[in-house]
């Protein structure tokens, strides 16, 4: 009976350390996390002007708002911006995370003549046609509202693809994305889709730059993405056991102390395989001190 009790006991534990581990993280992201993800890189003027594609969604409960500047010319952006897409040039993002998923996507590194001819009414697709047996053939994916070259790309269902040029060597690219999700819908939104998709659109964003910049020719994912990936996991697994340590009170505080400087690494600092690196050493530092014998006076 007692050990039962003992079995019970713990298993109360550890639900109890994850939740108070959960709410750690949920308040991290809802207060310093997910308000700045949903204007990275845009100015106050930015976030707030009129673009093409907003009256598509016309009250949106949420909406996206992302810049960066791109040291090249608004044309040459645009070759890259304008062939994205599954069957296409590929979205510039994490092919590792999305070929997880069997997406079947592959990134070019040279502008493809023939897909730069995108007008309004084409299907831009992110997954294949015969994905989950076709089901999905044509309702996911997103069809070329308004398309003006060199100029502005707006993906129904996406948002708007904008270029302001700064001068002629340097380009403003904005990426707006509106929600129409209302209710308990907005819930997964918020907690799963916002920061996954602000996660590849960051990276999409930086490819894209990393291409105009350099005329092509840069692989991306790069090794040092996957590094990056790769440590942000082990990091997150790492900090499981030290939550699950036998150093209670004290195991739960480095833990809380791991998913807040995750959630910094993954989200508010540049993805580079530095930060990453560094998160992943301190972590299991940490883990090692969790794991440590402890001195017992005979």
């Amino acid at each position: 009976m007692s050990n039962r009790s003992s079995i019970a006991k713990k298993i109360m534990r550890a639900i109890g350390m994850l939740a108070i581990l959960g709410a750690v993280a949920l308040a991290v992201y809802a207060v310093f996390v997910q308000p700045w993800m949903m204007r990275w890189g845009a100015t106050d003027a930015e976030a707030q002007m009129a673009l093409p594609g907003d009256d598509l969604v016309p009250n949106p409960t949420a909406q996206s708002t992302r810049a960066l500047t791109i040291n090249a010319p608004a044309s040459e952006v645009w070759k890259w911006l304008v062939q994205i897409g599954q069957n296409r040039a590929g979205f510039y993002s994490y092919t590792f995370i999305e070929n997880m998923l069997r997406l079947d996507i592959h990134n070019v590194d040279q502008v493809i003549p023939e897909f730069q001819n995108l007008k309004v009414g084409d299907f831009v697709r992110p997954v294949p046609p015969d994905y989950m047996g076709g089901r999905l053939s044509d309702k996911e994916g997103w069809y070329v509202a308004v398309l003006e070259p060199n100029r502005t790309l707006v993906l129904k269902g996406w948002g708007a693809f904008v270029l302001v040029l700064i001068d002629e060597k340097r380009t403003r690219f904005i990426i707006r994305t509106p929600s129409h999700l209302r209710g308990l819908a907005r819930v997964p939104d918020y907690l799963i889709w916002q920061p996954a998709h602000f996660i590849m659109e960051r990276r999409m964003m930086l490819g894209i730059k990393e291409q105009a910049e350099a005329g092509g020719g840069i692989k991306v994912p790069s090794t040092g993405d996957l590094l990056w990936f790769c440590s942000i996991v082990v990091s997150g697994l790492a900090i499981l056991g030290i939550l699950f340590s036998r150093k209670w009170p004290w195991t739960l505080g480095v833990a809380s102390a791991g998913i807040i400087l995750l959630e910094i690494v993954l989200f508010r600092v540049p993805p580079l395989p530095i930060y990453g690196a560094l998160l992943l050493l301190g972590i299991l530092v940490a883990l090692l001190w969790a794991y440590w014998p402890r001195h017992r006076r005979t």
